[in-house]
């Protein structure tokens, strides 16, 4: 694998599933208004990422 690949696309992965557990706490709450909010936050840490 090419190592300025492996550079690039490492991580930690704290922050993501830090915020799948709140989204998934959320909906078992039926607090669809958290699980919007975070879900929005993670769309933006998952496309930084990308980018």
């Amino acid at each position: 694998m090419n190592s300025n690949l492996v550079t690039q696309i490492s991580f930690s992965t704290e922050e993501i599933v830090n915020s799948y557990l709140k989204i998934k706490n959320a909906l078992v709450k039926s607090d669809t208004k958290t699980a919007a909010q975070t879900a929005k936050a993670l769309e933006l840490i998952l496309n930084t990422l990308l980018s």
